[in-house]
């Protein structure tokens, strides 16, 4: 039976962005003589023995779009939906177009954190983002959405836009199209003490002024919830996504390695890491508790048909584990979230 989604890191080490928040390590801004060839053959090898096993393949660095070929290599593959992770600086018309051609089975995610420069004060670089980098990814955004492309904005919530948020999310619904819009806000990690939630509980509040390009308002409400009072509900993230990333990619001996979970820890169990972890992926979390109704969720890939009829086969209480499945259950998942 297929799982729900690979997460997919490759190309980490690279990206035109030094943000101040980011923990991936970097050993350049650019591909330069590294061999796009054997970036894809790694790759190939890599995902080959992973086709057919999911039903969304996300992609993501670093920043992959410095790699133009191994983007339109990836959405030659037809994978039953694709997603990619961008900063949104790079998007030459070559790749629109291969963005256009797909867009019923590709979906951008874009990381912004609002639409003003102090709000993307840790972005780009430890002194902040350029009023021109700022200009070049919300018209770039805008080509995509024009061009029917879906775009998932991915916003980190910190104390650098925390108290603008509402601002930023009327500024979505002035200046873009909401059809294959939606903002995907989630806290930085770790977690400040000093946060102000007001603008968060607010738009929680009159959620319905947004409900066009939010999550669900299960997902809104756990948010405040995570920011607030640092708890939050069980994780099923493990039991439907996998999660590798390749080192090296453009080396004759790239390492593929699994991984548990965005940040490392093993989240049933709530670690001072877990218990305060919420992102983008707490929309499918929100689906498979059955909080969060799949059909009221018009933005792709949720619109698939074969990813509905997942969620909703999935959804409900999580199956207990027998207590003798628990210690090679745990042991696997600190490996690697292993098949």
């Amino acid at each position: 039976m297929k799982r729900l989604l690979l997460d997919f890191v490759v190309l980490g080490e690279l990206c035109n962005f030094r943000c101040p928040y980011c923990t991936s390590r970097k050993e350049g801004s650019s591909l330069g003589d590294r061999p796009v060839e054997r970036v894809r053959e790694n790759l190939r090898a890599a995902l080959d023995p992973l086709a057919d096993r999911f039903l969304i393949y996300r992609f993501g660095g670093g920043e992959l779009f410095l790699a133009e070929p191994i983007i339109a290599w990836l959405v030659d593959r037809r994978f039953p939906h694709t997603q990619f992770l961008t900063n949104g600086t790079i998007l030459p018309d070559t790749l629109l177009d291969t963005f256009r051609e797909a867009r019923d089975r590709v979906t951008l995610c874009v990381s912004l954190d609002g639409h003003t420069v102090a709000m993307n004060r840790m972005r780009q670089a430890p002194g902040g983002m350029k009023a021109s980098t700022l200009e070049s990814i919300l018209e770039n955004i805008l080509r995509l959405l024009q061009a029917g492309v879906p775009v998932e904005i991915q916003t980190v919530l910190s104390e650098a836009n925390c108290d603008s948020l509402a601002s930023w999310l009327d500024f979505l619904l002035g200046h873009f199209p909401t059809a294959g819009l939606m903002n995907s806000i989630f806290p930085v990690r770790p977690l400040p003490g000093a946060m102000d939630r007001t603008a968060l509980r607010s738009v929680v509040e009159n959620y319905d002024r947004y409900r066009e390009i939010l999550p669900s308002r299960d997902y809104m409400e756990g948010l405040l919830r995570a920011v607030s009072e640092r708890r939050r509900e069980r994780c099923r993230v493990p039991d439907h996504l996998s999660f590798r990333v390749l080192d090296l990619a453009w080396e004759p001996k790239a390492v593929l390695r699994p991984y548990f979970c965005e940040c490392g820890g093993l989240r049933r169990f709530y670690g001072p890491v877990c218990a305060t972890c919420y992102t983008h992926y707490d929309l499918y979390n929100s689906i498979l508790a059955g909080r969060t109704d799949p059909e009221a969720v018009p933005f792709p890939p949720f619109g698939r048909r074969e990813i509905r009829e997942y969620l909703h086969r999935h959804a409900g209480p999580a199956p207990r584990r027998r207590s003798s499945d628990l210690i090679g259950w745990a042991a696997a998942r600190l490996l690697g979230n292993h098949f």
